[in-house]
């Protein structure tokens, strides 16, 4: 007969399911919201290549997205799933209403994050309760479910390569072929989002410096060099695949490298904790306390590191987090961007409740108290992730304002204006649309900030839309880019103050006489 959990267990797991359902309410909407996204629709065309057997246009849009074709194949599922809703239901592809396959590809991921998540909480805390305590915390950060709107690769990427992480850290006695197969797969990890590579460096690092610890450095190096073979066999899997399609993957990978330049060189030390604290709010600071805490332990044990996997999983990060932030901050060469650092994220998490119960352990607090301090700032933080998300959802996105007045007035073309005049026009190709197609006798419509606002380096170059004498307010709402965590994605220190100090706004004016 299966034993009844505990209260504190059954309380947790209510929190933790409150917290993941919460977050239906984001469904259909943001979806293709910034340019980068715009590299999902490949998957569309790989299918439509592959229907017409030209296996070489197939590849080709494989290997679009500048080194991306990991997530370009994954991407394949949701793309099915819409383009069967839309035939169904008479959608268009890509318009808002027909983006919950992608939502529920993301809602499906998430879930297996927290999943995995919750599996390496449980492996380094060694308890059942704080593994769930970690879990809460990392479900209600804003970097571990602002993905769920969006078509992007960043989840996917991280539930692969934190997955081939805990079955190295957790495993023992992992052969030879596992490891070539683990190495195979964090490179396919890799594949789906490049800028996840400090976790994949850390994974064998981190492996090897525990094992030759523990069990020589012989059989530590022909492990991990198993691992790098592993990764070798898929980049020349898919580097062969590119030359098929006239082009080549590692090429474009040395390029790409160079581009991860858009924001503020000079708070690459410093962007973890302004993301924290101005993104993340009091979840956030929590973090930063909580790494606060977990850094004095770890100086307080440094000589046990390459023993303790807790401490070398620490040190390992740190001394990455270090390299890259000065690669940014002495040469200029790297920023970070918030989903750089969504791949650090789950691990901070971790240490900061090891610290928490380290702490409370050694002033030998009583489990009643320690569980109730828990609960006390487990209560805190779903209270600041409901109003943080009660926030997110208010905002607003330009393709979604510009697809439900096209789906209300089916207009053949509309007037655009920015405020800010150095912006480039984002509306949607209304004129390949293939079943809702514009009507005669449209009225006349202005759009106001459906644009690509960025950068956003100089305030003078905007002023407020004056509206003629004959055009009526029909919407007016929140831009998304005044939600702080979308200002950490590649927007520098004068941007986001710009963004603040703005306050943009997306409108829909009407023609006033206009039929």
């Amino acid at each position: 007969m299966k034993t009844q959990q505990p209260l504190n267990i059954r309380l947790m797991l209510l929190l933790i399911l409150l917290v993941s359902v919460a977050k239906i309410v984001l469904i259909n909407k943001g979806f293709l919201a910034f340019p980068d996204e715009g590299r999902y629709r490949a998957a569309g065309q790989i299918l439509k290549s592959l229907a017409n057997a030209d296996w070489h246009a197939a590849i080709e849009f494989l290997f679009s997205t500048k080194g991306r074709p990991g997530d370009t194949t994954l991407k394949i599922v949701p793309t099915v799933l819409q383009y069967g809703n839309a035939s169904l239901f008479g959608l268009e592809i890509y318009e808002p209403a027909n983006s919950w396959p992608v939502f529920a590809y993301n809602l499906a991921i998430h879930a297996l994050l927290l999943l995995l998540h919750y599996r390496v909480s449980r492996h380094f805390l060694k308890d059942r309760f704080l593994a769930l305590f970690s879990v809460l915390v990392f479900a209600t950060l804003v970097v571990s479910y602002i993905s769920l709107r969006h078509a992007d690769p960043y989840d996917a990427s991280l539930l692969i390569l934190y997955y081939v992480f805990y079955k190295l850290v957790s495993t023992n006695g992992v052969t030879t072929r596992k490891m070539f197969v683990y190495g195979g797969l964090a490179f396919f990890g890799y594949l789906c989002y490049p800028g996840y590579v400090l976790l994949f460096l850390a994974i064998p690092l981190v492996y090897l410096i525990r094992k030759i610890s523990t069990s020589g450095s012989a059989k530590a190096f022909s492990r991990v060099l198993a691992f790098a073979a592993g990764s070798s066999v898929c980049l020349v899997v898919f580097e062969a695949l590119a030359q098929i399609g006239g082009t080549s993957f590692i090429k474009n990978s040395l390029l790409l490298s160079g581009t991860i330049v858009q924001g503020s060189f000079e708070e690459c030390f410093s962007f973890v904790f302004r993301y924290l604290c101005e993104a993340e709010g009091i979840n956030g600071v929590f973090l930063i306390i909580g790494l606060c805490l977990f850094s004095v332990l770890f100086v307080r044990n440094i000589r046990s590191v390459a023993s303790e996997p807790m401490y070398l999983t620490f040190a390992v990060l740190l001394l990455l987090f270090v390299a890259y932030s000065a690669a940014g901050f002495y040469g200029h060469k790297v920023v970070w961007y918030a989903r750089l650092l969504k791949q650090f994220l789950p691990f901070l998490v971790i240490f900061t409740i090891f610290a928490i119960a380290a702490i409370a352990g050694s002033f030998r607090a009583r489990p009643i108290v320690t569980t109730c301090i828990v609960f006390a700032v487990s209560a805190t933080l779903a209270v600041a992730f409901a109003l943080q998300l009660n926030a997110y959802r208010q905002y607003t996105y330009p393709k979604d304002v510009a697809w439900e007045y096209y789906n209300k007035y089916r207009f053949k073309s509309a007037a655009t204006v920015s405020e800010y005049s150095r912006a480039r026009p984002d509306m949607p190709n209304f004129s390949i649309v293939k079943k809702k197609f514009p009507r005669e006798n449209a009225p006349g419509l202005v759009f106001v900030n459906v644009t690509d606002i960025y950068p956003f380096n100089d305030i003078e170059n905007y002023h407020q839309y004056l509206p003629d004498a004959d055009e009526r307010l029909l919407f007016s709402g929140e831009s998304c880019l005044n939600f702080k965590p979308y200002q950490f994605e590649a927007y520098d220190i004068w941007a986001r103050k710009n963004l603040d100090e703005a306050k943009l706004r997306i409108k829909v004016y009407r023609k006033q006489g206009a039929r």
